[in-house]
């Protein structure tokens, strides 16, 4: 515990006690309770009150310069046990944890040696997990049932470290801001970072995303200054990425729509379709910083940092849609449909995001989910040559359709085009092993057991934690129905009722979902043209005249384009 301010000594402590006053005392007055700590390795005993407490903690975590972290691991995640000394997981407790390390790692500890230095954490999780009665657990119940506004502060505490923690990605610690990458890099030896954070800032000059108007000077009343901020991530070829990102929330929110449309998946299965039945290419597309093809109508600066090289402390009017503007979304989505119009494209009724053109007898289409594109065409290198050449858009990713929106898209030995969400199954069984520590089971051959009533379980309510996971687990399966997968969508319907207040069985059945999908995740969808044979079905006519609703007729817009292409 940081005794001084002066930085000349830094104990490690932990509560081994409460010593409460008159309980109805400590109710009304949280303050009075005290707690007998142990300073530094076993040196001496010292009695802290609970505002004492929270004042060291709240210290040092309020500090945000990247200094030294006490607290090394940002949770418990899982337990194995009980175990005896011949089990090969033993340890030298009947229980081990499963410790999220804050550097990333993972592993199992002895319950007793994290019970010793954070017994508030194991409380935590040890009544969250319904283990307060259990044998090796009961130790953490009087914590949990006497203190429960420390421990709330005290996991309130330990969020306010994760600014300050290290991340990874594909095996890479991630910068935290620009000076975090120059020390990275020097740690390192190289400067990958750096060159990364120059390669984002020549790509912005190239768009002339800045109007430089000097060290010091002021733009104008009506412009209002914010902040930008750099992005870091790694690619999973070990690509070192950065992209500057403005504060947008800095500034007044607009009363207009500030987004750009995107196509449903429902309407990209129709063109889908449309492009099979009439013989056209379907292609996929992206273009490359799309939002800095615009231009921002919000006046706004910036004091350039030193990420910026020679320009550092000059100040820049932001002249384009940079990523994080409240309006770069509408603006890039106007400066688009400018393009498309300019084409001779025009939005689709049904849905504005499927822009369509007539070439002789058919149309082509152009699907738009914010910079990614979907094309069918039977020249669709004409439409791409156009976007390059006329328009300078610079596009990537370009060719034959294969991987759009989540789905894969491929075409089966038979020659038919077919689209699965592969891809993000996978995705999917990676977060299920890092959130339970183990894939899912995938022995069985439906998303539940036939004749399975989830509404009538009552198996014991879900914890805090474990509620997040059920919801997670709902909203991917959700995602994976919009993506393709029909085949669960009465589990998941059924399972989503429960998301408020899921019990364990309702976990154990999504699991099983999530199990059936890893599973079964190359079934397909298969996009046939054929028109299906309905001779052996049954037709008989109505006569409607004289039913409820008369002698009507369809109404047809005045407005619709002439039907072309394949019936």
């Amino acid at each position: 515990m940081n005794e001084e301010d002066d930085g000349t000594r830094h104990q490690r402590a932990r509560i081994v006690e409460i010593l409460d006053e008159h309980d109805a005392s400590v109710q009304r007055h949280p303050e009075r309770q005290k707690f007998k700590c142990l300073i530094g390795e076993n040196e001496f005993e010292d009695i802290l009150t609970y505002a004492e407490v929270m004042h060291h903690i709240e210290v040092h975590n309020s500090e945000d310069d990247g200094g030294e972290i006490l607290w090394r691991y940002k949770r418990i995640s899982g337990h194995e046990g009980p175990l005896d000394k011949n089990h090969p997981s033993w340890k030298g407790d009947r229980y081990n944890v499963r410790v999220d390390w804050e550097n990333g790692e993972v592993t199992y500890e002895p319950l007793r040696n994290i019970a010793a230095d954070d017994p508030v954490t194991c409380a935590i999780y040890a009544q969250d997990n319904n283990l307060l009665e259990t044998d090796g657990w009961k130790r953490f119940k009087r914590i949990a049932q006497r203190s429960k506004k420390l421990l709330r502060m005290v996991n309130q505490s330990k969020l306010r470290s994760y600014k300050t923690s290290k991340k990874f990605m594909y095996g890479f610690e991630v910068p935290r801001n620009y000076a975090d990458a120059v020390r990275l890099d020097k740690l390192h030896g190289n400067d990958k970072w750096q060159k990364a954070t120059q390669l984002e800032m020549q790509q912005l000059n190239e768009y002339h995303t800045f109007k430089d108007v000097g060290i010091g000077k002021d733009p104008g009343r009506d412009f209002k200054k914010i902040k930008v901020h750099l992005v870091f991530a790694v690619k999973h070829d070990g690509r070192h990425k950065a992209r500057l990102v403005a504060n947008g929330n800095l500034t007044d929110i607009p009363s207009e729509s500030v987004y750009s449309g995107v196509v449903s998946l429902k309407s990209l299965r129709i063109v889908t379709f449309l492009a099979e039945l009439n013989g056209l290419e379907l292609w996929a597309t992206d273009v490359g910083n799309a939002y800095l093809e615009a231009k921002t109508s919000e006046k706004v600066f910036i004091v350039a940092g030193p990420e910026f090289g020679e320009l550092e402390g000059h100040t820049l009017v932001i002249h384009k849609a940079l990523y994080g503007l409240r309006t770069s979304g509408v603006r890039w989505s106007e400066k688009f449909a400018m393009c498309l119009r300019d084409m001779g494209f025009l939005p689709s009724r049904a849905d504005p995001s499927i822009w369509m053109r007539r070439v002789d007898d058919h149309y082509e289409y152009i699907a738009t989910y914010v910079d990614d594109l979907a094309i069918a065409s039977k020249k669709p290198q004409e439409i791409i040559d156009a976007l390059m050449n006329k328009y300078k858009f610079k596009l990537k990713g370009t060719g034959e359709i294969s991987f759009h929106l989540g789905c894969d898209y491929f075409r089966d030995q038979d020659g038919v085009l077919c689209f699965a969400p592969k891809q993000y199954i996978e995705k999917m069984v990676t977060s299920f092993e890092r959130m339970f520590g183990s894939k899912p089971k995938t022995n069985v051959s439906s998303p539940l057991e036939k004749g399975d009533h989830p509404e009538i379980d009552d198996s014991e309510f879900l914890g805090p934690s474990d509620i997040q996971k059920y919801q997670s687990l709902i909203g991917q399966l959700q995602w994976a129905i919009s993506l393709g997968r029909f085949d669960i969508s009465t589990a998941i319907m059924t399972l989503s009722s429960f998301r408020a207040a899921p019990r364990n069985g309702h976990l154990e059945r999504a699991k099983r979902v999530c199990g059936y999908l890893s599973k079964m995740k190359h079934a397909t969808i298969r996009v046939r043209t054929e028109e299906p044979d309905f001779s052996a079905i049954p037709r008989t006519r109505h006569d409607w005249e004289h039913s409820v609703y008369g002698n009507v007729k369809k109404l047809i817009p005045d407005d619709m384009p002439e039907p072309l292409g394949k019936p």
